[in-house]
C-alpha cells in the first residue's frame, strides 16, 4: 500500500510513462495537464478569479492573447 504522497506520485508518473499518456506545461499558469495532441500549449483549468475579473475563462481562452501581447512589448 502506498503512503506518502511521494510514493503516490511516483506510482502516477510510472503509470503514465508506460500508458505513453503525454503531459506538458501551461504556457500560461505554469501547471502540468494531459494532452492528446503535442500542439495543445494551454491547459483547460479555469483562470484565477482573484487574478482577473475573466469569471468562466481557462487557460486556453486567454493564453494564447496574454502570450501575443508579451511578445508585441
Amino acid at each position: 500500500m502506498l503512503t506518502s504522497s511521494r510514493n503516490r506520485h511516483f506510482a502516477h508518473s510510472n503509470l503514465a510513462l508506460t500508458d505513453r499518456t503525454l503531459v506538458k506545461k501551461c504556457r500560461n499558469c505554469g501547471r502540468y495537464f494531459v494532452v492528446k495532441n503535442l500542439n495543445v500549449e494551454y491547459c483547460s483549468r479555469l483562470i484565477d478569479p482573484d487574478e482577473e475579473s475573466l469569471d468562466n475563462r481557462t487557460c486556453s481562452d486567454v493564453g494564447p492573447k496574454r502570450s501575443y501581447m508579451k511578445k508585441l512589448e
